[in-house]
């Protein structure tokens, strides 16, 4: 299936260099959040689910963790643990596989308690740290979090930390960090310092899919035969959807 999204999408970015109106993988946002094309590529990728979205509504940090296991492709790395890292997070939790793959992989730490809170309202701290992380940053000092998210582009402005988060707001940081540039890492003795990759962005890190945009020059063959009158010049038709 993830194979198969891939292909899907690939062929999409493909027959989008000939499109100057397909914005499928722009990573602009509008003032009133995402467009309808930023929030299909969300769902091509399985980050949100078919049907309504509510914005508005507060975001649980369980929800969170499921959103950032699939920015990062966490739950097919790890596909399944043999302990809950957290108490309450028992074998058997909707978001069990999110949260502990997240663990193995460093994008979680925990606090030491032994319990996550999964039902807790998630803040703008917490996602900014979670997804920074997903970037490559990593610190002990929590409180810089929001101020690289800011510096990444994973939010677009300054917030407070302790600002709780909507669904509206997670699935657009979620957009911004894979559009964003990973980081790597050079080490001097106890200092770390990060650079940002220019040509690898975390939805090619993570997913293999290539942003890109220019004019499509040459194509060796198709296998379509007929034009369809249906669609309109800025559409393409893929597996029976209309982008």
């Amino acid at each position: 299936m993830k194979k198969y999204l891939k292909i899907l999408l690939s062929l999409t970015l493909i027959v989008a260099l000939t499109l100057p109106a397909f914005g499928v993988m722009g990573a602009s946002n509008t003032a009133g959040g995402l467009s309808s094309d930023e929030i299909q590529l969300l769902r091509n990728l399985e980050i949100v689910p078919e049907g309504a979205i509510q914005k508005a509504a507060p975001i649980t940090r369980g929800e969170l963790a499921h959103i950032a296991a699939k920015v990062c492709g966490a739950t097919d790395l790890v596909a399944e643990t043999k302990e809950s890292a957290f108490y309450d997070v028992p074998a058997g939790h909707k978001y069990y596989n999110d949260i502990n793959a997240l663990m193995s992989l460093g994008v979680l730490t925990g606090d030491g308690s032994g319990y996550f809170f999964p039902d807790n309202i998630a803040t703008y701290g917490e996602a900014c740290k979670m997804f920074s992380m997903i970037l490559g940053y990593v610190s002990i000092d929590t409180a810089s979090y929001v101020k690289i998210a800011k510096q990444l582009g994973v939010i677009d402005s300054m917030i407070l930390g302790t600002e709780e988060l909507t669904y509206g707001s997670a699935i657009e940081i979620a957009h911004n960090t894979l559009h964003s540039r990973m980081l790597t890492t050079s080490v001097f003795g106890e200092h770390v310092r990060y650079t940002t990759m220019d040509d690898c962005l975390a939805i090619e890190y993570y997913h293999g899919l290539v942003v890109g945009t220019g004019i499509l020059e040459g194509v060796k063959g198709t296998t379509l035969t007929r034009v369809d009158d249906t669609l309109e010049n800025d559409e393409v038709l893929i597996n029976g959807q209309i982008f």
